[in-house]
């Protein structure tokens, strides 16, 4: 499946929306609209097999009596989410950092001279 960063993001955001309770795919898959490609999809990009302190969620527990994994956002997942939600990008990102860069850049080839 091709990256989707609108799902990632709706799914980060829906994450953290549930303000530290836990969740399982089955209750984000219900709530989002997601089929199966889309889990499978969300939930190895948030859960891969990175060090755990690398997660965007983290296993909380297993209920053997309803056969479910229940899954709860890490630090490094809020802190992602914060960073989405604030559209947050650095100077050099933004329109008028590229702009800036631009003509700093320009200025420098004019001045010293493109071959010499």
């Amino acid at each position: 499946m091709i990256a989707d960063n609108n799902l990632y993001k709706r799914s980060l955001l829906w994450i953290c929306n549930k303000q530290g309770s836990t969740f399982t795919l089955a209750d984000m898959q219900k709530e989002l609209g997601l089929n199966n490609d889309q889990l499978n999809w969300i939930h190895t990009t948030l859960r891969s097999n990175m060090p755990i302190a690398d997660n965007l969620i983290a296993h909380h527990s297993y209920i053997n009596d309803a056969n479910e994994h229940r899954f709860i956002i890490t630090a490094k997942g809020m802190q992602a989410a914060e960073a989405l939600k604030l559209d947050k990008k650095e100077w050099y990102e933004k329109w008028w950092g590229i702009i800036i860069l631009s003509l700093i850049i320009a200025f420098l080839i004019y001045k010293f001279g493109w071959n010499q």
